[in-house]
């Protein structure tokens, strides 16, 4: 991004990726609950199936259980065992493995009934006892599975349109950027819906037939389902025809023209697709929509496709100036494991690394009170405000005052929409701060968005994205700068003492060192001014920025576990000692408090011991976020 162009926020061109996780919210399982939801493929056989299919289903997800220990159990033997695991090719097989048992879900299972109705495919051993299938009646049963399994996604996807509400924040991204580009791997109606319940002119390629050339007209929504569609169908004379009809039982229907057609959706079996001729069309608009885009917003997609993951790698290399908003509960996870790097080994990093903005949130919250909308015209601003600070070091050919403060507001604005590896970026390479010495630091002292600020939010950011031994660092050194303010707030207050003593006794030379001394304090660049609390409107406005920050990612969060318990104390720790600055405005609470002069205010020592006891609560607080980043890198 160093010689991006920058554009006007109004003329940015963006693209939308679904995954399933995009279609949750309007309950469409993910692809693990598609399994083993309360309404999930496994209950309905539980309920429905045969004996025989009931035998069949509980083995396979026997053995894939079995299966996924095994590695697990494997991959950690081998992790204590080898040192240098990036050398080590038994242990990335045991690796690759493991990232694909992870999960058992419809695509695993899926594509382990496709295998064993195709042995020709490949043969699956786990299954065998020797030469023989472990379930009996196998071309029946397993068959009938395949084929009721195919119509149980087909019924799962197709949604109804009171439960699209939540996707309605998408219509402030039609008109602004024209015509609003959504692909997707999904196979629901959850945009269809959208496009009807909306009034929005909308077309997926098809009329009745297949047309490709409907993407190249005025439309408000493009919508590519690159792996097919539940209302697709491929006939057998070799023409793509869209029907609207919720079909759920059969993979073929009769058309009135004598053909036969049977739905054209992708399943996870490697490769099949390749043959259907509007899928491969969809892929090369990706490629160019990606090639050609500055923003893609991902949506609850995990990149496990290594094809899909390709295509975005070869766009990023072409693309310089293509950033990568990710959204997922776990968008950090996703981007560290199948993002971030290019090989299996994680030895070379991809074109994307440090251009993936990681939200990890649920996308209602997301699109909820136009948050990400809001945040793509913030990313538009400070790419342009990164190039005018960098513009102003290159004139002036050093890193000046007015450099050194566009830089602070770079790094702030990042860290108010999630975009921690700029900030880190920024920090590292322009202001040369590290997490280290940022403490030290005489800057974001006095900037609008405070050291207290900046190292939470690049720490609970890194929280959220389970980088533990990051996050820690952030937390210590916000702890570090906490206690050193509340040590020099006590130093403060108890000079002020010393010095309303020596008034007393009209001692003039005590008197003017003191004053020094108090004076270095105010100067000082390198600590919060904790030492004014008797001042709230300073302290007290850092304090509920801070609130305001945590109460928003906790929202968008929203995710009620342990993290959330200790940053929500966080924020009353920080309440309660918003209330008790407030407290000097109300008379007679500290009426039988020995008093000192500070600059003619009489300030009660007892005001002072509560505030002290205040930070000290806070302090205690962020010690338990460290004490939560210790337990689980153990784990």
């Amino acid at each position: 991004m160093e010689n991006r162009e920058i554009k006007n926020a109004e003329s940015n061109k963006i693209i939308f990726f679904l995954g399933a996780g995009a279609s949750v919210a309007a309950e469409v399982p993910d692809t693990e609950n598609f399994i083993y939801g309360d309404e999930g493929f496994k209950k309905r056989i539980e309920d429905e199936g045969s004996e025989e299919e009931k035998n069949v289903l509980r083995t396979i997800l026997t053995v894939l259980e079995e299966k996924e220990g095994e590695i697990s159990r494997k991959y950690e033997e081998l992790s204590r065992q080898i040192k240098d695991k990036k050398k080590s090719e038994e242990f990335e097989r045991i690796k690759f493995e493991k990232e694909k048992f992870e999960k058992i879900d419809v695509e695993l299972v899926l594509e382990t009934l496709y295998k064993l109705n195709n042995e020709e495919v490949e043969i699956l051993p786990d299954f065998y006892n020797e030469n023989t299938l472990k379930f009996k009646k196998k071309e029946e049963n397993l068959k009938s599975l395949e084929k009721k399994l195919r119509g149980f996604i087909r019924e799962k996807t197709i949604v109804s349109e009171d439960k699209i509400d939540y996707l309605a924040p998408l219509k402030e991204f039609i008109g602004k950027y024209k015509t609003l580009d959504i692909f997707s791997v999904n196979y629901d109606t959850c945009i269809e819906q959208f496009c009807k319940e909306y009034s929005l002119r909308y077309t997926d390629g098809f009329e009745l037939y297949w047309h490709p050339e409907l993407f190249d007209r005025d439309y408000d929504v493009n919508h590519y389902k690159i792996h097919g569609s539940v209302m697709w169908y491929l006939t057998d004379r070799g023409t793509y025809v869209k029907i609207p009809i919720a079909s759920t039982e059969e993979d073929e229907i009769e058309l009135i023209t004598g053909e036969t057609a049977k739905t054209l959706m992708v399943y996870p079996m490697g490769g099949k697709w390749e043959y259907a001729e509007p899928l491969l069309e969809l892929i090369r608009r990706l490629h160019e929509g990606l090639e050609n885009a500055e923003v893609c917003i991902v949506i609850g997609y995990s990149f496990r496709d290594e094809y899909i993951r390709r295509i975005f790698f070869e766009a990023a290399q072409k693309n310089k100036d293509l950033t990568i908003f990710l959204i997922s509960p776990d968008a950090g996870k996703i981007y560290d494991e199948n993002l971030k790097f290019i090989d299996r080994d994680k030895r070379k990093t991809s074109p994307l690394e440090g251009r993936v903005i990681c939200w990890n949130y649920p996308m209602e919250n997301v699109l909820k009170d136009n948050c990400l909308y809001r945040s793509l015209g913030k990313l538009s601003g400070i790419l342009k405000e990164l190039e005018e600070a960098r513009e102003i070091e290159r004139k002036i050919g050093s890193k000046v005052g007015a450099f050194e403060h566009g830089m602070q507001e770079v790094v702030s604005k990042c860290i108010d929409i999630g975009y921690t590896s700029m900030a880190e970026k920024v920090l590292e390479k322009e202001l040369f701060i590290t997490v280290d010495n940022l403490k030290e630091s005489v800057l974001f002292v006095d900037s609008a968005n405070d050291k207290l600020r900046l190292l939470c939010g690049l720490g609970v950011h890194h929280l959220y994205s389970c980088r533990y031994d990051k996050a820690k660092g952030y937390f210590k050194g916000l702890k570090e700068v906490l206690k050193q303010s509340l040590e020099v707030g006590n130093e403060y207050f108890e000079l002020n003492r010393q010095l309303s003593a020596l008034e007393e006794k009209g001692d003039e030379g005590g008197r003017k060192e003191i004053k020094q001394k108090i004076k270095k304090i105010e100067q000082s660049k390198e600590v919060l001014p904790y030492y004014k609390w008797f001042t709230p409107s300073d302290w007290d406005r850092r304090l509920q920025d801070f609130i305001e920050f945590l109460n928003k990612e906790v929202k968008l969060r929203s995710k009620e576990d342990e993290i959330y318990d200790i940053l929500s104390e966080t924020i009353d720790k920080c309440e309660d000692m918003i209330k008790c600055l407030e407290i000097q405005f109300k008379k007679g609470i500290y009426k039988d408090s020995d008093t000192i002069s500070i600059y003619g205010s009489s300030v009660e020592i007892a005001r002072k011991d509560e505030a002290e006891k205040k930070l000290k609560e806070i302090l205690k607080v962020f010690g338990k976020l460290i004490d939560f980043c210790e337990r689980q890198e153990v784990e």
